[in-house]
């Protein structure tokens, strides 16, 4: 895929979902979201049930990156498509917190969320959907993981390089 075609696709999705994104994620989707298959598993620590939710790329919980732009094999849901469904979502359904996008996901349906503007922008969350509970489905900020402070140091936390 041409990179003009891929910077034309980025445009359109920041003026669709936000304003704002770091150079460094722009600069992995325009490379044509590169992904290594040999990653570390990112370990997540929940105080509150005294546990450790354990991430892989090709393994237990595999993480896959959402793609900028739709490929004719099976390729991950499009950044733009996933963005759509979650951001729409209602009372009822489970909400994100506002000024995040989601960037990617796991198998068992959680979220890599990055926020793009308010105080936490830059950096990188987990939104745990399968901890939730009828009691607090509505709840942005309920099983909210801080993952990382930046996009990059995400990236070097789970072995990706681009």
């Amino acid at each position: 895929m041409s990179k003009s075609r891929r910077d034309t696709a980025l445009q359109a999705f920041k003026s669709r979902f936000a304003a704002w994104l770091p150079s460094e994620y722009e600069a992995y989707l325009l490379a044509g979201s590169p992904w290594n298959e040999r990653s570390r598993e990112l370990k997540v620590r929940d105080r509150a049930f005294n546990e450790t939710f354990k991430f892989y790329n090709g393994a237990v919980d595999i993480i896959y990156p959402y793609v900028l732009i739709e490929s004719e094999d099976e390729s991950p849901p499009s950044l733009s498509e996933m963005n759509h469904i979650l951001l729409s979502r209602q009372k009822g359904d489970g909400l994100l917190p506002g000024h995040c996008i989601a960037i990617s996901g796991t198998e068992t349906a959680e979220n890599v969320i990055l926020f793009v503007s308010g105080p936490r922008k830059g950096q990188v969350w987990l939104k745990a959907w399968h901890r939730l509970t009828h009691e607090n489905i509505d709840d942005p900020e309920d099983d909210l993981y801080k993952l990382a402070p930046s996009f990059a140091s995400f990236m070097k936390t789970i072995g990706q390089s681009w």
